[in-house]
């Protein structure tokens, strides 16, 4: 769930706003024109930023651009770090068509695609380099209001595909460079407590309506909250969901042939879901998930020895 929570965040951050930036209220009351190395701060506290090494701007009507990101597509997402410098938390590549950014009914709605997203790999200092998800054929619209701020962002991302660097997964040395995935979609939105001044410790819920990913043959469905208390990147503090796996011991298979991880990793846990899981027609296990206030992964109404980390 962090790795999810991490790249929607990066997903929604990478949506320009309305906040006070170098040009004024970028992009609606922006010239057209293009700009090099434009910042535009996120947060009241500053402490989060856009960085558009090369972008054009094209004033497609009152309350809509069009935005083209220039050279490579990057736009990077940077954070002040304890040193007081910015690090980058997250770098979005995107695709050859142009971004629409309008107003809409006191929201501002960001439509487009990207055909990469780096994140930072747990464990490495800030700065270090990131790990890459390469998309297929993504498409993503996301919206926040009301105008002016970044608040209650809800998204809805859909690719034919995803390319995941190991890294970013925890896989083990011996695994593939990366895991690749078939078709997913991901719908929800993202919650800050209010009066936050800065975003990602403001950051207090990632709820996802549906999250679908088609995955070594066989498929794992998503949907519910993570609360969390320390904002991101924090760990989650509370989850409550249902999980949906489509063809347990096919995955598992599957996972030890392309040695994802090892048998005493993945059939401990697939012997647990076929426990616990509820059966849903001829191949499917469905688990309610919620966690105790110790962090107690709860399955079923059944506490496990799992436990969030804390």
């Amino acid at each position: 769930m962090r790795f999810l929570a991490l790249m929607l965040l990066a997903l929604t951050l990478a949506a320009p706003s309305a906040a006070q930036t170098p040009v004024r209220d970028f992009p609606f009351a922006t010239p057209a024109g293009e700009y090099r190395d434009l910042v535009v701060p996120l947060d009241a506290a500053r402490s989060v930023r856009l960085v558009f090494p090369m972008v054009r701007v094209e004033r497609a009507a009152e309350g809509r651009a069009m935005l083209h990101p220039g050279g490579d597509g990057r736009v990077v997402v940077q954070g002040a770090g304890a040193d007081g410098a910015f690090h980058s938390l997250a770098e979005l590549y995107v695709a050859d068509t142009p971004l629409s950014l309008r107003r809409e009914g006191g929201r501002a709605i960001l439509s487009g695609a990207a055909r990469a997203l780096a994140l930072p790999v747990a464990g490495r200092p800030p700065g270090a380099a990131l790990g890459v998800v390469t998309f297929e054929g993504m498409t993503a619209r996301l919206s926040w209001g009301p105008s002016g701020e970044v608040r209650a962002p809800a998204f809805a991302v859909e690719a034919r595909g995803a390319r995941i660097e190991r890294a970013l997964l925890g896989l083990p040395a011996t695994a593939p460079a990366a895991l690749e995935t078939g078709p997913l979609s991901l719908r929800g939105g993202l919650s800050l407590e209010d009066g936050a001044r800065r975003i990602g410790a403001g950051m207090r819920r990632v709820r996802l309506d549906e999250g679908r990913v088609a995955l070594l043959g066989g498929g794992i469905a998503l949907d519910g909250t993570a609360d969390l208390a320390r904002g991101l990147p924090g760990p989650a503090d509370a989850l409550r969901g249902t999980l949906r796996l489509r063809d347990v011991a096919g995955m598992a298979r599957r996972a030890m042939a392309a040695r994802l991880a090892p048998a005493e990793r993945i059939m401990p846990l697939v012997a647990l879901a076929g426990m616990l899981g509820r059966p849903e027609g001829a191949d499917t296990l469905v688990l309610d998930a919620a966690t105790a206030a110790d962090g107690t992964l709860i399955l079923n109404d059944r506490p496990t020895a799992l436990r969030l980390p804390r």
